[in-house]
């Protein structure tokens, strides 16, 4: 069961990379949907360069074992070259899911549109840079032998 908040999110590029706040958000919720402008470029989400803010967000989504969901298509078109900054970070939604940026409004920001396949969940990436020890003790508990009676001197020595 989700439950569903909204909230609106506008990173403004003149201050710092907000790691504290995205931290409170990341430890205060099992699972999130975050989405909006978050000025960050990097050519992960199909971005022409990176910048220090997509640079950041990049890192902390792989230390987080976060997604990025960013459409195949840019999100602004500026003075400048078009990017997509429009994009959405989240955890523990394993759902397949497409995105797009649709050209319907004025603004110089397209809406981002995300469907969500409920139905059907997503296989979970794995990270490799971060183990999943619980997981890892689960399966050394199933996948291997050992037995219970090694505490006599009979069950040591009956042990092949």
């Amino acid at each position: 069961m989700f439950l569903h908040k909204e909230t609106r999110l506008l990173i403004p590029i003149e201050t710092f990379f907000p790691i504290n706040d995205f931290n409170l958000l990341h430890n205060r919720f099992n699972n999130y949907f975050l989405g909006g402008d978050l000025n960050s470029h990097h050519r992960k989400w199909n971005c022409s360069r990176a910048n220090s803010f997509g640079i950041n967000l990049y890192k902390f989504t792989n230390d987080n074992r976060l997604h990025i969901a960013a459409p195949p298509t840019p999100t602004r078109y500026g003075t400048n070259t078009p990017s997509t900054i429009d994009i959405a970070l989240f955890k523990n939604l394993n759902y397949r899911y497409t995105c797009e940026s649709v050209s319907a409004l004025t603004s110089d920001h397209n809406p981002v549109i995300y469907h969500f396949d409920l139905t059907i969940p997503n296989i979970d990436s794995q990270n490799y840079k971060i183990p999943n020890w619980f997981k890892f003790t689960q399966h050394l508990s199933t996948a291997i032998y050992t037995p219970h009676d090694l505490n006599t001197i009979s069950g040591i020595e009956g042990f092949h």
